[in-house]
């Protein structure tokens, strides 16, 4: 089950503690993962995974609940997504 993200286009300028987002990884940004930012700073990007997207394998399981720290050197690109998962353990501690 999913629900819309709360933040409209025009006000989505920065990433903020608690936004879903995709992130694809270089070089070719065919594999990525989907989940929640738990913290952005200059250097890198704390993403609580939700799921993965494109050419990563994962075994099937509803949510990884993976909390990963990305260096944005490893990052293609960042999007906001417009929905998101209504309850789900990657959302625990988050906004």
């Amino acid at each position: 089950m999913i629900e819309p993200n709360d933040r409209s286009a025009l006000t989505i300028k920065a990433l903020k503690p608690g936004d879903p987002i995709e992130v694809r990884f270089n070089p070719f940004a065919s594999a990525g993962v989907q989940g929640f930012v738990v913290a952005c700073a200059e250097s890198r990007l704390r993403v609580k995974v939700h799921a993965t997207v494109g050419s990563l394998e994962t075994d099937g399981d509803p949510c990884l609940n993976w909390d990963v720290i990305i260096p944005w050197t490893s990052i293609t690109f960042v999007r906001h997504l417009k929905d998101k998962p209504v309850v789900c353990p990657c959302r625990e501690d988050l906004p």
